[in-house]
């Protein structure tokens, strides 16, 4: 049952608009108003750590903050 909900949320946050909206609407810390979110960019799920690990993510965004 776990696996039906990942994917329907990885596919709503795979989404800027709803990836937006969730961090506007449950991450309560002044800087998410700093996000310039028409910069944010989605990365490739999959990397290698710093401890020489193979890693794969959901769903990995790199923000930019407004200057």
């Amino acid at each position: 049952m776990r696996q039906i909900h990942d994917r329907g949320y990885k596919k709503l946050f795979s989404n800027q608009h709803f990836f937006r909206q969730l961090l506007e609407s449950f991450v309560a810390q002044t800087w998410i108003s700093e996000i310039d979110f028409n910069q944010c960019e989605k990365l490739k799920k999959s990397f290698i750590n710093p401890h020489y690990k193979e890693t794969e993510s959901d769903i990995l965004y790199k923000v930019k903050f407004k200057q």
